[in-house]
């Protein structure tokens, strides 16, 4: 897998005026120089934002896909795509690849975000 070429290459659609118009024109040959797997290769060909996303693609960079119109992508499309996915990894691992933290017991919250006794504010 290789998380950090996925991301690169989003990122690089926003800056890198040639590989956009490449990606745009042949993306299979645009992308035929990566180091992808062709899983991969194929979600980013057909535009599959919620596979990329599942892979650890970060959705400020997996937008401006969309916003370039890479793959066919519309707003509407991508949208759908993300929504039908939010929240998928983030109850399974954070974007690191580590375990996602417990949930806080009840009170807990609460317990951390008031002043001990004696050191409330003055009114």
């Amino acid at each position: 897998m290789s998380v950090y070429l996925l991301n690169k290459i989003c990122y690089l659609v926003q800056h890198d005026v040639e590989l956009r118009e490449r990606l745009r024109s042949d993306p299979a040959a645009a992308l035929s120089g990566w180091a992808l797997s062709p899983e991969e290769r194929r979600d980013l060909v057909e535009g599959d934002v919620a596979a990329l996303y599942r892979r650890g693609v970060h959705p400020v960079l997996l937008v401006r896909l969309q916003v370039h119109g890479i793959a066919g992508l519309t707003e509407e499309r991508y949208s759908e795509a993300i929504r039908g996915c939010a929240g998928d990894r983030a109850r399974t691992e954070d974007t690191q690849g580590l375990p996602a933290p417990a949930p806080e017991a009840a009170g807990e919250r609460e317990a951390r975000t008031t002043n001990p006794p004696g050191t409330e504010w003055a009114q």
